[in-house]
């Protein structure tokens, strides 16, 4: 049996049996995540988080639109809303028509 958790569950009990996600994982063998983890400990130092991996997502999401539009609000609010799998450090990103992804 393969067991699935978060690193922070790796020398808990709690694991045996269980299948945790997690919405980043700082050791992927992706080489844009790799990228993204050297890149934030040199400039930061330590290790990206969650957090960190989301708001790197988000940004690149809006910067993308902005890039591909005149930069009016509504614009990337809708090209927002078209994003269809989005390969991003925290995993491939869709959105649906309401805007949750």
């Amino acid at each position: 049996m393969i067991h699935i958790s978060c690193p922070a569950w790796s020398a808990s009990a709690l694991r045996v049996s269980s299948v945790i996600s997690t919405p980043f994982f700082a050791e992927s063998p992706y080489a844009s995540v790799q990228t993204f983890v050297a890149d934030w400990r040199d400039h930061f130092g330590g290790e990206p988080g969650v957090f960190g991996a989301l708001g790197f997502d988000a940004a690149n999401l809006v910067l993308l639109q902005l890039a591909g539009s005149d930069g009016e609000r509504n614009d990337v609010r809708e090209g927002l809303l078209r994003v269809q799998g989005y390969p991003g450090v925290s995993g491939v990103t869709s959105m649906q028509a309401d805007g949750n992804a």
